[in-house]
């Protein structure tokens, strides 16, 4: 249940959720039984640690008591989360990396979606019925299945529903899998090639935000492991923001791009000014 729902955490909420209700109910039961041992430790520090970040960040953004309320009494699934998975990765150290392979293997099923996407290039609305640019051998084709392949506006949103929460997702993985290519010795050229997967599409989705999330990832990624990988990774992120800066302004993803790097736009977007702010 647990690999499902890290499996799902990579292509689709609904489908993490059933895993961590069902993981859930399971430890439950064996605790019930007396078949697995509580580890209060594995849950209070995580739970320490969320609610830290989240009243630092919470009170520095522009709403801080709506930020506080959204994060305490609304994130019930995190604190589901952090409860079965500390007490599983308490009980069996090991089972870390396999968490997070399956994470990877949903987000670059994900991401290998939103690439085909961007190829198809139909283009549909966040909120709206009709989709432009239909090729003839997919006209049959339900409503439905049309919009999950098209495009929004024309940002790629693989398997999520918005560009935006595609983003984030991608962020998270991104940073699952530079870790594990700069910590790990075993499998790095499987991390290293889910990182070069996921980087085209999280471009493709044009999310400000989640640029500067995985910018944020990176520079914290720099800091662990031996110095040949962070020398190859530091050049990768280097080599990214110079293709950005000087790549043509005619193709919309380059041109949000320049927005983050230029102060002009910064005074001219709020938008822009408050994801540096928050950041």
């Amino acid at each position: 249940a647990l690999l499902v729902a890290a499996y799902g955490l990579g292509i689709s909420i609904s489908l993490a959720n059933v895993g961590w209700i069902v993981a859930a109910a399971v430890l439950a039961a064996r605790l019930i039984l007396r078949q697995a041992r509580w580890h209060p430790m594995a849950v209070v520090w995580p739970i320490l640690g969320i609610v830290a970040t989240s009243t630092v960040s919470g009170l520095l953004g522009a709403q801080p008591l709506e930020s506080l309320r959204a994060v305490w009494w609304e994130d019930d699934v995190l604190l589901l989360i952090v409860l079965v998975v500390g007490q599983a990765v308490a009980e069996r150290p090991d089972l870390t990396p396999r968490l997070l392979g399956w994470f990877l293997a949903g987000s670059a099923v994900s991401a290998l979606f939103g690439l085909a996407q961007y190829g198809l290039q139909m283009e549909g609305k966040w909120y709206g019925d009709q989709i432009i640019g239909i090729p003839r051998w997919l006209a049959g084709l339900p409503h439905a299945w049309l919009e999950y392949l098209a495009l929004a506006d024309w940002r790629v949103k693989g398997t999520r529903s918005m560009p935006s929460t595609f983003a984030e997702g991608l962020v998270f993985a991104m940073v699952a899998a530079a870790a594990l290519a700069i910590t790990r010795a075993e499998g790095r050229r499987r991390w290293i090639g889910i990182l070069a997967l996921l980087g085209p599409a999280l471009a493709l989705s044009q999310t400000r935000g989640a640029w500067l999330g995985a910018a944020a990832g990176g520079v914290t990624i720099l800091s662990l492991g031996n110095r040949r990988p962070l020398r190859a990774v530091g050049m990768a992120v280097a080599a990214a923001v110079l293709v950005g800066f000087f790549w043509p302004r005619e193709t919309t993803a380059a041109r949000r791009f320049h927005t983050i790097l230029s102060p002009q736009e910064w005074r001219a977007d709020p938008a822009i000014r408050w994801r540096l702010e928050m950041w």
